[in-house]
């Protein structure tokens, strides 16, 4: 075994055990939570992860050497490294058993913040062997540093024919354990920052944090490259798009302007993701560190999803995150303060660090803010266009925001014609290349389309009969598709676009009014749900929407978990009831397809009706309380979750 090999194994152990010591004991009250410590728990596993792989690899490099020819150190570390790999297995076990399968499962959490009190006295354990295995490992590596290094220069020496190099090496062999220990606490110290870091990050997180992000539909291929066309080469019906220039050399405020359903924030998704912005943007930043964050609001989301504070946490969690050395500087308060007295960010103290930024980072840093969703802000209006303005009045910041085209908006941004898109006058194209390819999917059309010469004309038609409304354009490829299942002609196919409303509202109303008379109840319900729920409800929240007895939590007969096959099968009898209205994100939350058809339900002759529909004795508050109350009862009747004085829960 190679000196240098052994030596780079047994320093990747150590600093493992050192830093995951340290995360270990310095958080063993957040695994006593519900949320878990996200980030300190993440840190950890890649760092197990890394280990295991390590030590696997690393192993039988280490025993291809005889054991006659290993020192006992060696022989030792050897024995060190197969006990640091189980431990290392052993790390991932406890950590995946204490993770929230899927996001924000609020009785998942519940479960699991009472599994994590069992654990406590695994962490514990775990803790010690680190302590145990690191003080080992620390002494091994000393004296296999002073003797192979002693060895090596010994041997060097007697080429040279001189024994003074021999000498001055084993004097300063002596030295060696002072800067290991050196090198150790520079270790200690950089685990323990790095920790502090993370807390103060995992603090500054709320869970609906990148939420609406995810669930924005990804832009269709080669569409919205307009964007990075330069002004005097765009090609559109309109004044040219000057957003590619604003983002080298421009500043202030870029309004994205666009009608309800336009595909503003398909465009903020895919613009704010795209490289060609970064690049753009370090034009801009030149020398100076370059910062970009993002939120989007969400008017049928949490509180910080649509408000002026989780605006800014949200901004100031990208800034901090992207750069944790401004942590101490800018949040001197948070720093010292120790993890169990750390509270809740409040407005006044996440304005105040904002504002903090602003000030002190003007001469080393740039910041491009991209905000989705203006108007789905919960408040006064003029209240965030303050906001906005504020941010962008300092040089080192500018900032890019979408919005329906509202007369506040109107006000403030509208005069700068160099500093607004209109994107329902600029997707003509990128429709027509929608269209085609989703039709295109299917076979039939691809016969149509070489027989038919009235296939243009559909497409055209479309097009044209959008006014640059990108939703309205996908629900009718959505219908068209299905024409095409039944073997519709072009003839046919236009006939059936013909009939389709072209206002969103009178689309919606159509939807609602195609759904089986048999399926108006249970579909009412679940509309009804989804309008009063503040946080998503999941296929687990709602599983039981067909249920007549609307006190299904306090039946005994409800008591097994549902199975995943059967929640997949529940899933779709959701979808088939709720016509496309609202669907299931990836992480199996209901949503609705559009801020759009949460506005259309919400108005007084819609909600008249689903009351109607839903029936009198239906409560959408009752339903959820079921909900969660039932999942509790079937957490306490588990036996690996049967606590002294809880085992009464399930007799509700």
């Amino acid at each position: 075994m190679e000196s240098l090999a052994i030596l780079g194994l047994a320093g990747n152990i150590l600093q493992f055990l050192d830093f995951s010591g340290k995360i270990i004991s310095g958080t063993l009250e957040l695994y006593q939570s519900a949320n878990g410590a996200t980030s300190s728990n993440l840190v950890l596993e890649n760092t197990s992860k890394d280990l295991v792989q390590l030590c696997a690899a690393m192993l039988p490099d280490l025993t291809s050497r005889s054991a006659l020819t290993r020192s006992d150190s060696e022989t030792a570390l050897i024995t060190l490294s197969e006990s640091c790999r189980t431990l290392g297995q052993e790390l991932l076990t406890v950590l995946e058993d204490l993770k929230v399968k899927g996001r924000r499962k609020r009785w998942q959490s519940a479960r699991q913040a009472l599994r994590s009190a069992w654990k406590a006295r695994d962490v514990q354990r775990l803790e010690s062997q680190l302590a145990s295995y690191r003080s080992q490992i620390a002494a091994r590596l000393l004296a296999i540093l002073m003797y192979q290094i002693v060895d090596v220069l010994k041997s060097t020496s007697a080429h040279a024919g001189t024994n003074v190099a021999i000498n001055r090496t084993e004097d300063n062999a002596v030295k060696l354990p002072a800067e290991i220990s050196t090198w150790l606490s520079t270790v200690q110290s950089a685990g323990a920052l790095l920790s502090k870091q993370i807390r103060i990050l995992n603090n500054l997180k709320f869970p609906s944090l990148s939420e609406r992000e995810e669930n924005v539909k990804e832009a269709h291929p080669a569409t919205f490259e307009w964007l990075f066309e330069p002004a005097a080469n765009a090609l559109t019906s309109t004044k040219p798009p000057r957003i590619f220039d604003w983002l080298i050399e421009g500043s202030g405020v870029f309004w994205v302007s666009g009608r309800a359903g336009s595909g503003k924030s398909t465009l903020m998704k895919f613009f704010y993701r795209n490289p060609k912005t970064v690049t753009a943007l370090q034009q801009w930043a030149g020398t100076r560190k370059l910062v970009v964050a993002n939120f989007f609001f969400w008017h049928a989301g949490t509180t910080m999803q649509k408000s002026q504070q989780g605006l800014l946490q949200t901004l100031l969690y990208h800034i901090l995150q992207q750069d944790p050395s401004l942590i101490a500087a800018m949040c001197p308060s948070r720093w010292n303060q120790s993890a169990s007295s750390m509270e809740s960010w409040s407005y006044a103290e996440v304005l105040e660090v904002v504002e903090r930024i602003k000030e002190q980072t003007l001469d080393s840093f740039r910041f491009c803010f991209f905000l989705d969703g203006l108007d789905e802000f919960e408040g006064d209006h003029m209240d965030i266009v303050s906001t906005i303005n504020s941010l962008a009045s300092s040089d080192a910041i500018k900032v890019c925001f979408s919005s329906r085209p509202w007369t506040v908006f109107e006000n403030a941004y509208g005069p700068k014609t160099e500093s607004v898109i209109r994107v329902h006058d600029l997707t003509q194209g990128d429709i027509t290349r929608f269209v085609e390819d989703r039709l295109a999917e299917g076979t039939q059309f691809l016969k149509l389309k070489a027989t038919a010469a009235a296939y243009g004309e559909l497409v055209d038609e479309i097009r044209e009969r959008s006014n640059g409304v990108f939703l309205w354009v996908y629900l009718v490829v959505r219908s068209l598709r299905r024409g095409m299942t039944n073997l519709d002609t072009v003839s046919e196919l236009q006939k059936r676009l013909r009939e389709l409303p072209v206002e969103l509202e009178a689309y919606f109303q159509l939807m609602l009014d195609s759904t089986e008379r048999v399926y108006h109840q249970q579909a009412a319900r679940l509309y009804r749900v989804r309008l009063v729920a503040h946080i998503p409800p999941t296929v687990n929240d709602v599983w039981m929407f067909a249920e007549d007895d609307l006190d299904f939590a306090l039946r005994d007969k409800y008591l097994d978990m549902p199975q995943p096959s059967f929640l997949a099968t529940t899933k779709t009898r959701i979808l088939a009831r709720c016509q496309d209205l609202l669907e299931f994100d990836k992480h199996s939350q209901l949503q609705f397809l559009h801020r759009t058809v949460k506005d259309f339900l919400e108005t007084r002759d819609m909600l008249s009706l689903l009351i109607k529909r839903a029936g009198a004795h239906f409560n959408p508050h009752h339903f959820m309380c079921n909900s969660m109350l039932l999942p509790m009862k079937q957490a306490a009747q588990s036996s690996e979750l049967a606590l002294p004085g809880y085992s009464n829960l399930s007799d509700f």
